[in-house]
C-alpha cells in the first residue's frame, strides 16, 4: 500500500479542525498516511497542542529576500493560475491599504517560507482554505508548479455540506461531474422524491444555512457592557498582537474585530435612526440585487471585476427597463458593516430602492422578475425557486440551467431584457441539478468543526475518512 503525503495549512479559524484531523492521522498510522502541519503563528500552535511533523510559518520570516522587487514576483502572474498577483494584493484584506513595501515583505515571506516547507515534506496534497489571499494564493500556486494536489475546504450553503475545491473559484467538481453524467438519462422515482421533498420543504420553509447561523450575528451593543466576556477574552486579546509572528491576519484581530464590531453597530443605528431603507411597493415590478457581505473571498476574488458593489449597482440601475425598479437588500445581519455614505449613494439613484434588511429575501425572489448576484447563496435560492438568475462572478452553481453568465458588460440590458421576456425553465435539466446538489460532497459537521474544539475532535474521524474519500478519486 502506497503512502502519501498531507500538509495542513492551519491557518486563523481552521487551525482547530486541521491540528485535530493532522492528530488523527499521527495515531493511526496503518492509513499509511504521513501526515505534517503548518501554523502561522505560536499562539495558534500553542492553542492546538501540535508538535508532531509541525512547522511554524514565522521561523522563516528572516530567511525572506530583504531586498524583493514586484519584478521578482512576475512569475506569479496568470501564466499558472489563471490570476494576476496584483489581483490577489486588492482581494487581500490584511494587505489592503498597506504600502508597496510591506506587501511585498510579505509576499517573499510566503513565498520563501512556502518554498522551504513543500521542498522539505514533498506532501501529496496540500490541505487548506479555499483560496483567499496573498498566504495560500503563494501556496496554491507552488503546488501547481510542483505538481501538489491543492484542496481546499469550502461550505456548498444551503444543502449543509462541504466539498474540497481544486481551483481559485469554488469549483464544486462533483457537482458538475454527476450533473452532467445525469443528462444522458432520467431521474428514477426515488431520485425524483429527494428533489421533490427538497422543494417542498424548501418552499415552505428557506431554512437559514448552518454557516450563517454561526457567522452571521447581527452587531450589538451586549458584547460591550458584558464583564465576563472581557474578563474571560480580556488577557488573550491583550497578548494576542505582540505574538502574531509576522502573520497579518493575527496582529491585533480581535482588538479589531471589537473595533468593527462597535462601528458596525453604531452604522446600524444611524441607518434605522435615519429610516434608510423602504419596504417593498406591491404594485411595482422589480429586479432584485442582494448585497454581498465584504470583504470577502467570493467577491474579492470570484467576482473580483464587480467587487465595488456601488459602481456595479449603477451599472445595473442604468441598463434595466425602465417600467422596472432594482430592488437593492442588505442583509440583517450585515447591517452596518458598509458605511452610511454607501447607503446615501445607493438612495440617490432614482430607479433603486434600498430594501429593508429585515424584510423576508425568500418573499422578494418569490415576486421578483430576476435576481441578479455577484456570487450570492440568492442565486441558488432563486433557482430553487425557478428565477431567472444573472451572474456577474465565478460560483458553483453557475452550471445550473438557465442560468445568465455576464461575460460582457456592454450587453447587460440584453441579459436582462431576455431574463424578463425570453425565460423558459428546463425543468427536467433544473431537478437534475438540484439532484446533483443535494447528493454531493461530503456531510460531515465543516462549521461546528471550525469554531467548537469538542466537535473539532469529534468530527476528526469523520473528516478524515472525507479527506481519504477525496484522496481516493486521484488513485483511480
Amino acid at each position: 500500500m502506497k503512502e502519501y503525503r498531507i500538509l495542513f495549512d492551519a491557518r486563523s479559524s481552521w487551525a482547530m479542525m486541521l491540528s485535530n484531523m493532522h492528530k488523527y492521522f499521527v495515531d493511526n498510522s496503518y492509513y499509511n498516511i504521513k501526515s505534517s502541519i503548518v501554523f502561522h503563528n505560536r499562539f495558534e500552535k500553542s492553542s492546538c497542542d501540535c508538535s508532531v511533523n509541525s512547522y511554524l510559518l514565522s521561523d522563516y520570516w528572516d530567511e525572506k529576500d530583504k531586498v524583493s522587487t514586484i519584478t521578482k514576483f512576475c512569475c506569479y502572474d496568470s501564466k499558472i493560475t489563471g490570476m494576476n498577483l496584483w489581483n490577489i494584493i486588492y482581494a487581500d484584506r490584511f494587505l489592503q491599504g498597506q504600502e508597496e513595501l510591506k506587501i511585498l515583505e510579505q509576499i517573499s515571506y510566503y513565498h520563501t517560507a512556502w518554498t522551504k516547507i513543500l521542498n522539505l515534506e514533498k506532501p501529496d496534497f496540500v490541505v487548506s482554505e479555499v483560496v483567499t489571499g496573498i498566504p495560500n494564493f503563494i501556496l496554491y500556486h507552488l503546488c501547481l508548479e510542483k505538481g501538489i494536489e491543492y484542496l481546499g475546504f469550502l461550505s456548498s450553503k444551503t444543502s449543509n455540506h462541504y466539498f474540497y475545491t481544486r481551483d481559485l473559484f469554488g469549483t464544486f467538481q462533483e457537482l458538475s461531474i454527476k450533473f452532467e453524467s445525469l443528462q444522458n438519462r432520467e431521474l428514477d422515482i426515488s431520485e425524483n422524491k429527494i428533489v421533490d421533498d427538497f422543494i417542498k420543504t424548501f418552499q415552505s420553509n428557506a431554512e437559514m444555512p448552518n454557516y450563517m447561523k454561526i457567522q452571521g450575528k447581527m452587531p450589538s451593543i451586549k458584547p460591550f457592557l458584558n464583564p465576563l466576556i472581557w474578563m474571560k477574552k480580556g488577557i488573550k486579546d491583550i497578548i494576542m498582537p505582540f505574538n502574531n509572528d509576522h502573520d497579518m491576519q493575527m496582529g491585533g484581530t480581535r482588538l479589531k474585530i471589537y473595533y468593527n464590531n462597535f462601528k458596525y453597530y453604531l452604522t446600524a443605528s444611524k441607518c434605522l435612526r435615519k429610516d434608510v431603507f423602504e419596504n417593498r411597493i406591491l404594485s411595482e415590478k422589480y429586479i432584485l440585487f442582494p448585497l454581498h457581505y465584504q470583504p470577502e473571498a467570493s467577491t474579492s476574488i470570484w467576482a473580483a471585476y464587480y467587487s465595488d458593489q456601488l459602481s456595479t449597482i449603477k451599472t445595473i440601475a442604468r441598463s434595466i427597463p425602465c417600467d422596472y425598479k432594482l430592488y437593492v437588500k442588505e442583509h440583517s445581519v450585515f447591517l452596518g458593516t458598509k458605511t452610511l455614505y454607501f447607503y446615501k449613494e445607493l438612495k440617490k439613484l432614482p430607479n433603486v430602492r434600498l430594501i429593508n434588511p429585515f424584510s423576508s429575501i425568500y418573499e422578494l425572489i418569490k415576486e421578483a422578475s430576476v435576481v441578479i448576484v455577484l456570487t450570492s447563496t440568492t442565486g441558488l435560492e432563486a433557482i430553487f425557486l425557478q428565477k431567472p438568475v444573472i451572474i456577474f462572478g465565478s460560483v458553483f452553481y453557475d452550471i445550473a440551467p438557465n442560468v445568465i453568465k455576464v461575460l460582457n458588460i456592454n450587453d447587460l440590458p440584453d441579459y436582462i431584457d431576455k431574463a424578463i421576456n425570453n425565460f423558459q425553465y428546463d425543468t427536467p435539466n433544473w431537478k437534475k441539478f438540484i439532484y446533483a446538489y443535494l447528493t454531493s460532497g461530503y456531510k460531515t459537521d465543516l462549521i461546528s468543526s471550525i469554531y467548537n474544539y469538542k466537535k473539532a475532535r469529534e468530527n476528526a474521524e469523520s473528516l478524515c475518512h472525507d479527506l481519504l474519500s477525496e484522496i481516493a478519486k486521484y488513485v483511480e
